[in-house]
């Protein structure tokens, strides 16, 4: 369930990113045009607010989700150096060293 749910969210984010570069060359053309027809307007369209505020909102969400990632990968490790200095290891103990030992071996590569 938990990668299903990852996996959602990067899809939505590779789309996101896909829409917002798609809205800039889109943007770009209509420039173009607009320069080419009459001179600049000194007005802000609501359309170049709308992709303002996408541009805006997906930078947010793609460095929170860094943080994320990063302060996941710091707790692995602190519970993993903590698990391995108990004098008294339960059998859940471990089986869970190894399986925390792997996470941080897939997360760094």
């Amino acid at each position: 369930m938990k990668k299903f749910a990852v996996f959602l969210f990067f899809a939505f984010f590779c789309l996101s990113m896909q829409l917002v570069t798609a809205s800039q060359q889109q943007e770009r053309n209509d420039n173009k045009i607009k320069e080419s027809n009459e001179t600049k307007s000194n007005k802000i369209s609501s359309r170049t607010l709308l992709l303002m505020l996408v541009r805006t909102t997906v930078d947010v969400v793609g460095k929170y989700s860094n943080t994320i990632i990063l302060e996941k990968g710091q707790f692995i490790a602190d519970l993993l150096t903590e698990l391995i200095v108990v004098p008294k290891k339960t059998a859940y103990i471990e089986k869970l060293i190894p399986e925390l030992s792997s996470i941080l071996k897939q997360k760094e590569t």
